[in-house]
């Protein structure tokens, strides 16, 4: 058996931890029905074994997250870390399972690692507001921090984006209708410029329409080949919401 483990314990707030349990199988295998393959990817791995209680996994992970990790003079790279379970649960005795801890590591001479993720914080008025506010782009609510709440997150699929309430950047809706076109109006807003990328941009349009969002770039065909819109937050932050052109479409 191995654990595939997503995210990290130490930024990624518990109710959004994502892990997959599952067993290596030969190549061209059938996957049963309710179940799916995952690939890990190839490449270098701090292994690290861990005999006793599976309860003692969260200390061993510290210990080498901690001091063998930097030890070792590499840095970690993008991927998920894994548990593999060397033997049997039912047929063992706690004191004596045997779990190798693994996690991507960057090869020799190169001590940068990769970006695991970028996330943009917004400052916002009205941490409750924004919630519902990008509700209508199809993210939701991730978490909130603070009595009472002055910090949380909005997620869609893997992407996140934090909120933050009267800090952290600056903010200010412009007076300007439009955020492209004539008379320069890309720099009057004060806020965050992001590009989102959907499947279907006139979708999104018509939802942000019909909720009174203030769309200030209607769906448009583009020379740099995306179909693109913006909508522009209460607190001047515009969403450049993207979706690919087909060549067949140019």
């Amino acid at each position: 058996m191995i654990g595939v483990y997503h995210d990290d314990p130490r930024a990624t707030p518990a109710g959004e931890l994502r892990s997959d349990a599952g067993v290596v199988v030969a190549e061209g295998v059938r996957i049963p029905e309710g179940l799916r393959e995952r690939r890990v990817a190839a490449g270098d791995y701090l292994t690290a074994l861990h005999v006793g209680p599976y309860e003692g996994l969260p200390d061993a992970w510290k210990r080498v997250t901690t001091e063998a990790l930097p030890a070792s003079g590499r840095s970690r790279r993008r991927g998920p870390g894994l548990e593999v379970y060397l033997n049997d649960p039912t047929h063992t005795a706690p004191a004596d399972l045997r779990t190798e801890i693994r996690i991507p590591v960057s090869r020799d001479g190169d001590s940068t690692g990769d970006v695991f993720s970028v996330v943009p914080i917004l400052n916002v008025t009205n941490l409750q507001a924004t919630f519902d506010w990008f509700k209508v782009l199809g993210w939701r609510k991730g978490w909130d921090w603070g009595d009472p709440p002055g910090f949380g997150a909005v997620v869609s699929g893997d992407a996140r984006i934090f909120l933050c309430v009267d800090g952290q950047g600056g903010r200010g809706r412009g007076t300007n209708v439009t955020t492209f076109g004539p008379g320069n109006t890309e720099s009057a807003d004060k806020g965050v410029w992001m590009s989102m990328f959907v499947e279907d941009v006139d979708a999104i349009h018509r939802r942000c329409m019909a909720a009174g969002l203030d769309v200030t770039w209607p769906p448009t065909d583009m020379e740099w080949g995306v179909r693109e819109m913006h909508v522009r937050h209460p607190d001047g932050h515009v969403i450049r919401v993207s979706q690919g052109l087909d060549e067949s479409e140019e």
